[in-house]
């Protein structure tokens, strides 16, 4: 994850969180915070490079390294990766798959013609496929990552254990909720309108029947849908509404998400300098001020 440096960003923190995370020299620890946040920020304008850019902090959610980053303000484009794995955060890449499904539904909404519709079908079936699909991967992801940075702040991630354990418990809607509501404290019923949350339920359903059932509407699907049994065996019917529908509720949840991940991340970040501090370790990343 990227966070930008700017005032109102190190304002948030603790005075000994920022001693600590710039490794700020025992000379400019009699300054107040306001005035020490002015000694980074001048520092930062003072370096030739440095002034011409952006300064990032990457704190990455997976190898939990931290690194300084500075991107010429002529750049539009932000910083995806880390710099030490290479991993991008899972709402960068959540986001970046949102818009490839959203190419192919701007194309099947131009097929208007009658020999096009099977084409137009086939691109708004994988076109949900790949949205449930990367939810269900981005959810799954940001719940390991929330449990991780809540239990383990010094020691052997767990991550790579709760993603494996949990692999086959966000495959519908209820499980999902479930445990969103025990570990992270988000109720998605809560979160959402009856309608939304009906419909996203839905889209599991509709989506399991594309990759497993020809897209033909089956017992199961009956059930968990509530559709009259009449329509047993009968085809799925996508529109473009439904997918367009579909990414506003996604959205929607995945903000709740990445929030939920921010605010455990940066309570991360200042328990583990405690740590530094007590422990007289170096900074985990290089400082800014010169001594």
């Amino acid at each position: 994850m990227y966070i930008r440096l700017t005032r109102s960003y190190l304002m948030s923190k603790k005075k000994d969180v920022i001693q600590v995370m710039f490794a700020i020299p025992s000379r400019f620890h009699r300054h107040n915070k306001t005035k020490l946040i002015n000694e980074i920020l001048s520092c930062l304008r003072k370096d030739e490079d440095l002034k011409k850019c952006n300064p990032y902090v990457c704190i990455c959610e997976y190898c939990r390294e931290r690194r300084f980053l500075g991107i010429p303000r002529t750049t539009k484009s932000e910083p995806r990766f880390c710099m030490c794995c290479g991993k991008s955060s899972p709402s960068v890449t959540f986001h970046s798959n949102l818009r490839r499904a959203e190419e192919l539904i701007k194309l099947g909404a131009k097929m208007i013609l009658k020999k096009e519709q099977f084409i137009k079908r086939t691109l708004l079936e994988q076109s949900l496929v790949a949205l449930m699909a990367s939810f269900e991967i981005f959810v799954r992801e940001v719940y390991s990552l929330t449990i991780d940075f809540s239990h383990v702040v010094y020691g052997q991630s767990i991550y790579d254990r709760v993603y494996s354990d949990t692999r086959n418990q966000f495959l519908n809607l209820g499980n999902v909720n479930k445990h969103l509501k025990k570990d992270a404290s988000i109720n998605l019923k809560r979160e959402l309108t009856e309608d939304s949350y009906k419909f996203l339920s839905k889209m599991y359903s509709a989506r399991h029947i594309i990759l497993h059932n020809c897209s033909a509407k089956d017992k199961d699907y009956i059930s968990q849908t509530g559709e009259d049994i009449k329509e047993l065996n009968k085809e799925l019917e996508l529109k473009v509404l439904d997918l367009r529908r579909l990414i506003s509720i996604i959205k929607k949840v995945a903000k709740l998400l990445n929030d939920e991940l921010k605010n455990v991340l940066f309570k991360y970040e200042a328990d583990t300098f405690e740590v530094y501090k007590s422990e007289k370790r170096p900074p985990p990343i290089l400082p800014l001020i010169d001594k």
